[in-house]
């Protein structure tokens, strides 16, 4: 008995002391981070947090906006006590990271991000980690990923960085989250080409990846690209699985208003890529490059394999992407991939809101109209279990396609919207008239009746439409007269259309000109023809 005591008491030495449970942590804008990080004494700074948490803990973040520098995590989790980066129950918080997106045109290496990786080597492998309910903006990367695994994006705005993420790994899941308006797109209206092609909503690179009921819309490259271009390196990498593109499944998003390149690009060398239940919509519209244009590129290469493209749906209207997989890497389908159940610019797909161009705010739920309903392989022994907003999938038989499903929750009817425009910049002279014609034009909703008015008109001038009021999709005929005496000169004028309490605008300017005399042939311009007739007349 001696004896185990005394064998004991020396591993306890040299083990040292071990944690008895798991710490729970809480972040909150009135905490400090000389507190114990307790509800009632919280840190101030997640990076406190992610500091100080090593396996098995978690950490809860309260609403408010954290502006943050460099966010590390360095440790690793393990399979049965993971660490945990959370939103508090009910709260949204912000990451702000203050250093910004970029440092003059060069990208900075140590830009503010959140970044994922083992500090001894980034050979070696770091994992367990869950993110999982925050907003991140303005990071070089939302959240960058060095040899990952075992890792869990979920439920995270990520917004207004450079990539949305970056990084390579193996068993990494993204879920249920939105990535809008990443790449750098100040630096690509400058010229910089480059910028451009270059940043994406997720880019990354190895096996076991899995992509389901997340929305990626507005980015600057593409939605995602799956780099299939680096090959295993034992002598960089910590094994083939983090590096080689393998066993992907891309489920049930939504890639929408991708700028100048496809919602999806699968990048060179890939095997065992699934691309199934996803909606590509206006994607390519920019197309500033000279890849080819397509919903869901394919730059497959020979050797590829065993990679399916079914069930998907893809719509866009010229110039964008109304391809749907266009292949330049020489891949043969039916030996390098295959393709089947996919609908191409057959319908729309019938978002709540959702026009041709990227609005402030899309809504890409679907309506009772829409022919992604129904039209899903059923995933849920894959573990596609919920849509974006956590319903239950599937909710009437088969799965929906893209990242909602449709009926658990069913979405209000869409309000009522509209544009308006004319026909351009019109002159009149003095004494005739002028036409222009005015479309108003359905955006959503149920249209409603609305009629036209008038401002800004000069002195001497008036106006009438006909009809005076329509129902979008329609038109109508503004006539302008000008009288003998009608004040000379340009002016703005704006046409208000307005229905269901809501008011649209559309201005064009008016140029008000003396003429040569009076119209006298009712052509509604005065010129050598009426001077002709008043020659004529007075001869008489």
């Amino acid at each position: 008995m001696g004896n185990t005591a005394s064998i004991v008491l020396a591993l306890m030495c040299v083990l040292g002391p071990a944690r008895v449970q798991a710490a729970t942590y809480y972040v909150a804008t009135n905490g400090n981070d000389t507190h114990a990080g307790t509800l009632a004494a919280p840190f101030k700074t997640v990076a406190k947090a992610v500091n100080t948490m090593v396996a098995g803990d978690t950490t809860y973040v309260k609403d408010g906006t954290y502006n943050e520098g460099p966010i590390s995590f360095r440790k690793s989790g393990t399979s049965t006590q993971p660490i945990k980066l959370l939103a508090y129950p009910g709260h949204a918080p912000k990451i702000h990271f203050i250093k910004g997106l970029l440092q003059g045109l060069q990208l900075a290496e140590n830009s503010d991000r959140i970044a994922i990786f083992n500090p001894t080597s980034t050979k070696l492998p770091i994992g367990w980690i869950t993110i999982e309910g925050f907003e991140l903006e303005n990071g070089r990367e939302g959240i960058k990923i060095y040899t990952g695994h075992d890792i869990t994006i979920r439920r995270n705005y990520i917004h207004n960085n450079g990539h949305g993420v970056l990084g390579s790994g193996t068993r990494i899941l993204f879920d249920r989250n939105r990535f809008i308006h990443n790449g750098q797109f100040d630096y690509c209206a400058q010229g910089a080409v480059s910028a451009c092609n270059g940043d994406h909503g997720i880019y990354f690179n190895g096996s076991d990846i899995t992509l389901t009921n997340n929305i990626f819309s507005d980015n600057l490259t593409s939605g995602v690209q799956v780099n299939g271009t680096v090959s295993y390196d034992p002598a960089i990498h910590a094994g083939p699985e983090y590096v080689e593109v393998n066993h992907w499944a891309i489920s049930n998003n939504t890639f929408a208003y991708s700028g100048h390149s496809s919602g999806l690009i699968l990048w060179s060398l890939i095997r065992n890529v699934r691309v199934e239940n996803n909606i590509f919509y206006e994607n390519r519209q920019q197309n500033s490059s000279g890849q080819a244009i397509s919903f869901a590129a394919g730059f497959v290469t020979r050797g590829s394999s065993g990679n399916q493209i079914r069930n998907n749906l893809a719509y866009a209207t010229a110039p964008g992407g109304t391809a749907f997989f266009a292949n330049s890497g020489g891949a043969v389908e039916g030996v390098e991939y295959t393709q089947s159940g996919n609908m191409i610019n057959i319908s729309h797909p019938a978002f709540v809101h959702a026009p041709a161009t990227v609005p402030a705010s899309p809504d890409f739920r679907l309506t009772a109209q829409s022919p992604a309903i129904n039209k899903g392989l059923n995933l849920y022994a894959s573990g596609v279990r919920t849509d974006l907003l956590g319903v239950a999938r599937p909710q009437t038989g088969p799965f929906e396609l893209g990242a909602y499903e449709y009926g658990g929750t069913t979405p209000p009817p869409p309000s009522f919207d509209f544009a308006l425009a004319n026909g351009g910049n019109k002159t009149v002279t003095r004494g005739g008239s002028v036409a222009n014609s005015l479309t108003a034009s359905l955006i959503s909703g149920t249209a409603q009746a609305v009629s036209f008015s008038i401002s800004g008109l000069p002195s001497g001038v008036t106006g009438g439409f006909s009809p005076g009021s329509c129902t979008p999709h329609c038109s109508s005929t503004l006539t302008l007269s000008a009288s003998a005496s009608a004040a000379t000169g340009t002016a703005t004028v704006t046409v208000t259309a307005s229905g269901a309490g809501i008011s649209r605008t559309s201005a064009f300017t008016l140029t008000t000109t003396a003429g040569n005399g009076t119209d006298l042939n009712g052509d509604g311009i005065t010129n050598v023809a009426d001077v002709q007739i008043a020659v004529n007349q007075a001869s008489g």
